[in-house]
């Protein structure tokens, strides 16, 4: 009865731990045609780390908050911003949070 669940459930644990990234360009504009370096670009991205834990059995002190749980939870993540201004410069921002 459960035999179509082992395989699924075997894929799922194997491509949870990948990490996810993307990017996105909010804001685009040529300023002139002929230079391709001439652009202002506004571009967003990041990407997550998650986890999964399996325990059979809790063995950690109930006052011990700091352990993580069995469950999902993300190791790592990263959310930044480029903006580029004309020729002139390039400007990077990034925020990582980790475990």
């Amino acid at each position: 009865m459960h035999s179509w669940a082992s395989p699924l459930v075997a894929v799922m644990l194997f491509l949870l731990p990948c990490t996810a990234a993307a990017r996105v360009t909010v804001f685009e504009q040529k300023n002139s045609e002929s230079d391709p370096e001439d652009i202002r670009r506004l571009a967003i991205f990041g990407f997550l780390q998650p986890r999964f834990t399996w325990q059979q059995k809790d063995v950690r002190d109930p006052s011990n908050k700091v352990d993580n749980s069995a469950g999902f939870s993300f190791r790592r993540s990263r959310l930044g911003a480029v903006a580029r201004v004309d020729k002139i410069a390039t400007l990077t921002t990034e925020i990582e949070l980790t475990t």
